[in-house]
């Protein structure tokens, strides 16, 4: 079937805008354009439908983009995928002069019924094809070509459209079945809510918490669905370590009910002091080159065995 001209808009049946977005849903048409390019095409469909079926629709980026509720970015890819696709007919525009859309089915689709796709048992009916003179005879041969083929046994006959039968169903993609943690009750997390600001305020190096806000009791709620946030355990190693004799931090109950502060306390991230002139620890590398180093100025030679495999160094003999 031949391309129509972007020039020329086609002829339209009653309801056009209905029996596109029905094909749209029926051939899973968002897997290939996307949740905005099926978005897109409902919007054409249906201001075709407004203005008669008389003429193109046209819009601005600018004026198209709200409607998707996407950027305009956002909308030239899925506009691009729908026409790559078949679905969509689009003369760009310019500073004055708008684009021009239009709607249509591909081709390979032309043939598939207009019947609900849900359990029902109306019988399905056929959509029928866009009126096209020029292309009348090419069609007459085709079916002409498929019914000779169904007669030999090579094409099933259950792509006929008047074949009468369930209606086409759309196979969904699977959906991964990913466990999502119950959620307490919400007298449950009240009672832990409660106990939880007590025993926070009763914990030696903390700031006092004054009040519970909507946004604490909301984070204590996340924070206590994950089973490895374990508060107790944390608020039993405060005051921490590294919060002592430390005039510029003392941890609050905020940073408390980050996503990470408590799992960090229970890991002894905390466990460091600088009272006593230590700092927090260096990583592995750092220690490991502080180790070599010290090892290769000395007067010995021999195996340097840390948290890695074996180096054997000679005395004297520098690293890099």
């Amino acid at each position: 079937m031949k391309e129509a001209s972007l020039k020329t808009y086609p002829e339209r049946e009653k309801f056009w805008a209905m029996k596109l977005i029905r094909a749209v849903s029926k051939t899973c048409a968002a897997q290939d354009v996307g949740p905005t390019g099926a978005l897109l095409l409902t919007v054409i469909a249906t201001t075709e439908d407004a203005a008669g079926y008389r003429r193109a629709v046209t819009y601005y980026d600018a004026q198209l983009s709200p409607l998707v509720g996407v950027s305009q970015k956002t909308l030239s890819l899925a506009r691009q995928k729908c026409v790559e696709h078949g679905w969509l007919c689009y003369e760009p525009g310019g500073k004055a002069r708008p684009g021009r859309y239009w709607t249509k089915i591909p081709d390979v689709f032309t043939g598939i019924d207009d019947a609900p796709s849900d359990e029902g048992d109306e019988t399905p009916k056929p959509m029928p094809r866009q009126f096209d003179v020029e292309n009348a005879a090419q069609r007459e041969d085709e079916r002409g070509a498929i019914a000779a083929q169904r007669e030999d046994g090579d094409v099933e006959s259950a792509s006929d459209g008047n074949r009468k039968g369930a209606p086409f169903l759309p196979i969904p993609i699977p959906i991964p079945n990913k466990e999502i943690p119950p959620k307490p009750p919400a007298d449950e997390i009240s009672e832990a809510a409660r106990e939880f600001s007590i025993q926070w305020n009763q914990t030696p190096g903390v700031v006092q918490c004054r009040a519970v806000t909507p946004k604490r009791s909301k984070a204590f709620e996340t924070r206590i669905r994950d089973p490895a946030w374990d508060w107790r355990v944390a608020l039993a190693k405060f005051p921490l370590p590294c919060s002592i004799g430390n005039e510029s931090w003392k941890p609050d109950i905020d940073w408390f009910l980050r996503p990470d502060s408590v799992l960090g306390v229970i890991e002894g991230k905390y466990d460091w002091r600088k009272s006593n002139g230590t700092s927090q620890p260096k990583d592995p590398f750092e220690r490991s080159i502080d180790a070599l180093s010290k090892f290769a100025s000395s007067d010995e030679g021999g195996v340097f065995e840390g948290d890695g495999p074996p180096l054997r160094l000679e005395a004297d003999r520098e690293l890099f």
